[in-house]
């Protein structure tokens, strides 16, 4: 059992978080080799749920054909320069990160794809120090106070 799934089961039992089914982890492996490198964390991620939501957070899914309802507004939209509707379609900061959730106010949450660090809109780009669990935890908690 992975450590994030033992974080991850933690978090539910203090907040009411919509998480997916994860999807098998050929397609897992598939759509994120595609998206550039990853952490070993969001793997771990998408092995224990394919997305989830809390209120106005949403980590984003892989795209699922057979639950394409739930999966359409998925990672791989999220970061096709043509399709997404984020970072004002700045191809330089496309190159440079990897969307992976959405934080509110059309604002989203990127993974850097040199150093793997953590970073959020909001106004204007800011990094944290956080780890994926982490960044996650402290947003349903920011969630929950608002």
């Amino acid at each position: 059992m992975s450590i994030f799934k033992d974080k991850l089961e933690n978090l539910l039992l203090n907040f009411r978080i919509k998480k997916n089914k994860p999807i098998s982890t050929t397609n897992i492996s598939s759509v994120l080799s595609q998206l550039g490198p990853v952490p070993e964390e969001l793997i771990e991620f998408y092995e224990v749920t394919n997305g989830l939501s809390y209120g106005w957070f949403k980590v984003l899914p892989i795209e699922d054909k057979l639950n394409i309802k739930k999966t359409w507004d998925s990672i791989q939209k999220a970061n096709e320069l043509q399709k997404s509707k984020y970072l004002d379609g700045n191809d330089e900061l496309f190159k440079r990160f990897l969307i992976f959730c959405v934080i509110g106010g059309g604002n989203v949450a990127m993974i850097d794809r040199n150093d793997f660090s953590i970073w959020y809109e909001e106004d204007d780009l800011h990094q944290t120090d956080f780890s994926l669990f982490e960044f996650i935890e402290t947003e349903f908690k920011e969630v929950q106070e608002l």
